[in-house]
C-alpha cells in the first residue's frame, strides 16, 4: 500500500524530483525500446508456431473438406442448358445487389438526411 501513497506525491512522475524541464530525464525512448523488444519477442514466439509447428494448437475439424456453395458446384458441371441459366441468374442476383440495391438505399438515406436537416 506504500506504493500507492508514493505514486500520488507531487513530482512522482519525475524520477529526479527536479522542477525544471531542462534537467528532467527523457523517458520516451525507454518506453519505445521496451515496446519494440516485446513485439520482437512475441513475433519470434508466434513465428515458431506458424512455421515450425502449425498443428500444435490446431483442431481436427480443420481437416474436414468444405462443402462448396451453389455457384461453385455450378462451375464444376459441364456446360449444359440448365447450368448456364443457373449461373447467369446467380451472377445477376450477386451483382444486382451492388448495382441496384446499394444506390437505391444510399439515395433514400440522402433524401431522409436532407429532410431531417430541413426541419432543424
Amino acid at each position: 500500500m506504500r506504493w500507492f501513497f508514493t505514486l500520488h506525491v507531487h513530482g512522482s512522475s519525475n524520477p529526479l524530483g527536479i522542477t525544471g524541464n531542462l534537467d528532467r530525464l527523457p523517458m520516451h525512448g525507454y518506453f519505445v525500446f521496451k515496446d519494440l523488444v516485446t513485439i520482437f519477442v512475441f513475433m519470434i514466439f508466434f513465428s515458431f508456431f506458424v512455421f515450425f509447428s502449425p498443428n500444435t494448437m490446431g483442431h481436427p475439424d480443420n481437416y474436414i473438406p468444405d462443402r462448396s456453395i451453389i455457384r461453385g458446384k455450378i462451375g464444376e458441371c459441364h456446360v449444359e442448358v440448365p447450368f448456364i441459366l443457373m449461373g447467369q441468374i446467380a451472377t445477376i442476383i450477386y451483382f444486382g445487389y451492388f448495382i441496384v440495391i446499394v444506390p437505391i438505399i444510399s439515395t433514400i438515406e440522402n433524401v431522409l438526411f436532407y429532410i431531417g436537416r430541413a426541419h432543424v
